[in-house]
């Protein structure tokens, strides 16, 4: 929210997640005019074809699936340095610290200023591999 509200004249997607069930108890759904919240998606992939960088402000991820699916999409991901975000995106993810205020600022000046660089640490893989052989552990 911090960072939709800093940057009025950008748009973003937020995607309903799968563990927070009923999604209105623990999910940030009441957003600014410039976020279009999405409903759980049967194929994620139409949400990646429209994003440009995922912003992941876990204060827990035991791995991070949206992270390895966004990289295997070629999307760069900013995300918090939880233990689980930091062994899934290595040195293909940009990290920034967690808390109040600071979530906001780093991400604005990475996502102000670091492009380029983001675009060139992703690790682009092959998403339809990645998701059969996800299917088969």
């Amino acid at each position: 929210r911090q960072i939709a509200e800093a940057m009025p004249e950008r748009q973003f997607i937020g995607v309903v997640g799968s563990y927070s069930e009923p999604y209105k108890d623990g999910q940030h759904t009441n957003q600014p005019p410039n976020v279009e919240v999405w409903p759980k998606q049967p194929d994620i992939r139409k949400v990646y074809e429209r994003t440009r960088v995922l912003i992941m402000p876990s204060r827990y991820e035991s791995w991070g699936r949206t992270a390895t699916e966004a990289m295997a999409s070629g999307i760069p991901v900013i995300c918090t340095s939880t233990p689980g975000l930091l062994e899934n995106c290595g040195e293909a993810g940009y990290y920034i610290q967690g808390g109040e205020g600071y979530l906001c600022e780093d991400t604005l000046l990475v996502t102000a200023t670091g492009s380029e660089r983001l675009t060139h640490n992703s690790k682009a893989l092959d998403y339809d591999a990645f998701m059969a052989e996800s299917a088969n552990v």
